[in-house]
């Protein structure tokens, strides 16, 4: 079974269409939106996007030991 997680994502969008996003796990959302605004104009809209990601398996990666050379 696959877990996921829940992500959420502070997006800031302005008229000239430049924008600018931010997030982290354990983030508020002040501080996403404060970070995420400051690339944009004054005049840009806010927004959150939320999104359920996949979480990665660990994977086992074979190797060999070998002895030091000296």
């Amino acid at each position: 079974m696959n877990k996921t997680v829940k992500v959420r994502i502070a997006v800031c969008v302005d008229p000239q269409g430049d924008w600018s996003s931010s997030g982290w796990s354990g983030a508020t959302d002040e501080d996403m939106m404060e970070n995420a605004s400051g690339d944009t104009s004054m005049d840009a809209k806010q927004y959150f996007i939320e999104a359920e990601i996949p979480i990665p398996e660990p994977e086992i990666v074979q190797g060999t030991v070998s002895p030091a050379a000296s």
